[in-house]
């Protein structure tokens, strides 16, 4: 099939330029670019649905963290384990957090350990774009990536421009950040950014004591966090350096489940220490070529106590985990005659050391891998219509794992009278066993294959309206050698490759500004289930898959520089049980928030104070079941630049 699809590819090249008449592209080329979006160019592509949300809407629609903004995104559902501080990992199109890839300026953040990032150690206020490619994105980004990515462009912070912010809310919520660049010339800038966020994390939830409901207060859900970036960028005239150093350290609390007649208060701590190091380093040669030089470090810390003990066979108190990963990546784009080629070589190094992992391995495990792709590109400008191709194959050598091949092949439409925009493309993908999987005490199995997936995605956009855009996109997803735990012995777990699942839909959105309006409308369904051949679960949904997700985003510009934005976020029902039996279905539910805001002028100095009033209508809901999340919560805000 791969050879098949390559040589239809080439076939398809030859034969639409022996119909062009114009093989000047620069007209093309500039008009699809500025229609993709900041995306690292060795990581863009412009035929996956994207959605992208920039610092003005960050702003206008009140978002203050990351997962909130993530939530008013099409095909993006995001799992909360108890709110507030509590672990929080996105979900696209179906698929669990492992599969999805985080980015900070196209550099690949997950963790190896799991294979997840945990959104709340990402402060929103440090980017000022996020981008979401949904769709297999596996040659760009490599492993964790079937589902599609996220991707963080850092602020650039203007010379002379100092930026503060305070927040102070329900829960003793509290958030500062501060930013301000160091030095700024022709030939050098850099900047610094501080973030605090802590919460005690005690809000209200009901609990169904012998048949009389009480109210009591969230326990162990504290947070305690800080955040720096920075980010220092020097230009010679024939060298560009980049520089960029981030680092989180959080100490929260592990809220345990609200069951029926009790609450379950653990005393469980967990502290996490994640830090990046980034050095890219860009020769200049000429304006048709384009060479990257990429070191990349990420050191990621768990430590986690618990007075209770720690798993059933084995009653430890306290385990830690020190994950670091090493990659060095050469890229190198060139603009050809006929065509546009980008290639990269990768070689990446990753070790997990810890308390429960397998005994034969002695709490040390280590994984590298060499990857090598290149992506063919042609954009054509024929009488009636543009069309740009893409064509790209990756190779993966992962020690103990083989090797892996995949592909991509996208196209672009664009008619002449641009009334309409349509986009497809068809790929394999992989997702590599994380070190969990194949090494923690008393689960992981060493005989694991990596997860392969096939994806198709289509997308079309209307540009019939010049202030409106509506678009819908359509994917089918089909995963085999799925991992999953299955039974071992009564008292013991396993993982193993026996699984297959099938994901489909589609994603209905509408974004534009009005005259002193901005709105951004989304609906998502979402089809996910198992496909296991002679599993008891098969046609399933898979658990904690909302088959119909839908969401709204109001901004109304009002009188003396004031503005008033309505949100809101239905999830449809969804189950916690593979079985999908009527005990297992959580209910839907619908949010609302409502925020005011004013802009003011006070010594040339730029000044916004907000209001922001979350779940308007004190709804109790659960992402998770048993982790209840906060009801309503009050949140005042102010922001300056100077």
């Amino acid at each position: 099939m791969k050879y098949i699809l390559g040589l239809l590819t080439l076939i398809s090249l030859l034969v639409v330029e022996s119909f062009a008449k114009d093989t000047t592209e620069t007209k093309i080329k500039a008009e699809v670019v500025v229609e993709s979006t900041k995306l690292n160019e060795q990581l863009r592509s412009f035929s996956f649905s994207s959605t992208i949300i920039n610092n003005n809407q960050i702003q206008n629609f009140g978002f203050s963290k990351v997962n909130e903004a993530l939530s008013y995104l099409p095909g993006v559902y995001i799992k909360d384990y108890g709110g507030v501080g509590g672990i929080k990992t996105i979900s696209l199109r179906g698929f669990s957090g492992v599969d999805a890839g985080i980015l900070i300026d196209g550099i690949k953040i997950n963790n190896q350990q799991n294979g997840l990032l945990d959104l709340t150690l990402i402060p929103l206020d440090f980017f000022d774009l996020i981008e979401v490619y949904r769709g297999g994105y596996s040659f760009f980004s490599g492993n964790n990536s079937a589902s599609g990515v996220v991707n963080f462009s850092s602020k650039k912070i203007a010379s002379k421009t100092f930026e503060v912010k305070f927040a102070l809310g329900s829960f003793s919520d509290l958030i500062t950040t501060i930013q301000l660049p160091i030095f700024d010339s022709r030939k050098s800038s850099s900047s610094i950014s501080f973030n605090y966020f802590g919460s005690d994390g005690k809000y209200p939830i009901k609990i169904n004591e012998f048949g009389v409901e009480k109210i009591y207060e969230r326990q162990n859900s504290s947070i305690q966090q800080f955040s720096l970036f920075l980010n220092n960028i020097l230009r010679l005239s024939f060298l560009e350096t980049n520089l960029k150093i981030l680092l989180t350290i959080a100490n929260r609390g592990v809220p345990g489940a609200v069951l029926q007649n009790a609450v379950e208060n653990k005393d469980a701590k967990m502290k996490d220490k994640f830090i990046l190091l980034n050095y890219t380093l860009k020769p200049i040669f000429n304006l048709d070529s384009n060479l990257n030089l990429i070191l990349n470090f990420i050191h990621s810390q768990n430590f986690f106590y618990d007075p209770n003990g720690i798993g059933f066979l084995l009653k430890k108190k306290e385990v830690e985990y020190l994950n670091n990963d090493f990659t060095f990546k050469s890229t190198y784009e060139r603009n050809l005659k006929f065509i546009d080629l980008s290639a990269f070589v990768e070689y990446s190094v990753a070790t997990l050391e810890g308390d429960m992992l397998d005994v034969s391995v002695n709490n040390y495990v280590r994984r590298s891998n060499f990857a090598s792709g290149m992506k063919f590109t042609k954009f054509f400008i024929l009488p009636n219509y543009s069309i740009t191709f893409e064509n790209a194959y990756r190779l993966d050598a992962t020690q103990n794992l083989g090797n892996n091949f995949g592909y991509m092949f996208g196209f672009l439409f664009t008619p002449k009278n641009k009334l309409f925009c349509f986009k497809a493309n068809a790929s394999t993908n992989y997702r590599l066993p994380s070190f969990n999987e194949m090494y923690y005490l008393n689960y992981g199995n060493i005989n694991l294959k990596p997860e392969k997936t096939i994806s198709f995605n289509s997308e079309v956009s209307i540009k019939t309206l010049a202030i409106i855009e509506p678009k819908i996109s359509f994917f089918l997803n089909s995963t085999k050698n799925k991992i999953v735990s299955v039974p071992k012995s009564p008292i013991q777990w396993t993982a193993m490759n026996i699984a297959k699942t099938f994901s489909r839909g589609f994603e209905f959105s509408l974004s534009g500004k009005l005259p002193q309006t901005n709105l951004m409308i989304n609906y998502s369904y979402i089809l996910a289930t198992d496909e296991t051949e002679d599993s008891p679960t098969q046609n399933k949904d898979i658990i904690y898959t909302p088959r119909h997700t839908a969401n709204f985003l109001i901004n109304f510009s009002l009188p003396f520089s004031s503005f008033i934005t309505f949100r809101g976020i239905y999830i449809g029902k969804r189950y916690s049980l593979p079985d999908n039996s009527i005990p297992s279905i959580m209910k839907e539910y619908t949010i609302f928030d409502i925020i005011f805001s004013k802009e003011l002028e006070v010594k040339k100095s730029q000044m916004k104070i907000s209001l922001h009033i979350l779940n308007l209508f004190d709804v109790q809901y659960e992402i998770i079941l048993n982790y209840p999340m906060p009801r309503r919560q009050v949140l005042f805000q102010a922001q300056a630049k100077f």
